[in-house]
């Protein structure tokens, strides 16, 4: 079965995700501004970073690389099209998380926003442990269930209920667990409170030696 975000057109995508009833992509850009003030990150990793939402917020001159992947490569064109002046800096990778087949070295910060929800988590935090080195930094951000608001929330545009079949919520206490057993230890943890009335859960976890 063919993907579902690779039928979601990338106007679509950025419809829904700023349109007012949902208002995301401020609240995601805004916590991945704070970390990258609070831990000053050489070399990041940006998972399922669809159209480069955040990438405005990097000091290109205090970075080594950002490797921005996701599974469709025409969000990832508009990004190289968007950020063209640091391109030197930005490396565009088409990767499916559920089974990327690269390998990422000495990653400082790995900033991984609602994407979790799309993949085996468990199965990909192995594969994240191998490229973030000792003292590293992983930045993710999950989506908490709303009892008044489905899962992928009702807009305009129509594509995004696509997500519905492949979208499975992941409960913070079970993502630690398997964070810790891939040898990330959760040094805080916060809830974001949207707009909309649904929260994000933001999880800081660091790389341990071992």
């Amino acid at each position: 079965m063919k993907n579902p975000w690779l039928e979601i057109k990338a106007e679509d995508y950025e419809g829904h995700m700023e349109s007012p009833d949902i208002d995301q992509l401020k609240p995601l850009r805004k916590i991945f501004s704070t970390a990258l003030k609070d831990f000053c990150p050489k070399r990041i990793a940006l998972l399922g970073c669809s159209t480069g939402n955040g990438l405005e917020e990097i000091d290109y001159k205090k970075i080594e690389k950002v490797y921005a992947l996701d599974i469709n490569n025409e969000y990832l064109e508009i990004l190289k099209k968007r950020h063209s002046k640091n391109l030197t800096k930005i490396e565009t990778v088409v990767c499916d998380l559920n089974s990327p087949r690269i390998f990422l070295e000495r990653i400082d910060l790995v900033y991984a926003a609602l994407i979790f929800e799309y993949i085996d988590f468990k199965k990909s935090l192995k594969i994240i442990s191998q490229w973030v080195k000792s003292g590293g930094i992983l930045i993710a951000v999950l989506q908490l269930p709303c009892a008044n608001i489905p899962e992928v929330t009702p807009s305009p545009f129509k594509s995004l209920e696509k997500l519905s079949s492949i979208m499975k919520l992941v409960k913070p206490e079970y993502f630690i667990s398997a964070a810790e057993s891939n040898s990330f230890c959760l040094i805080s943890s916060k809830i974001h409170s949207l707009k909309s009335g649904k929260q994000f859960w933001e999880g800081r976890f660091e790389k341990t030696k071992y």
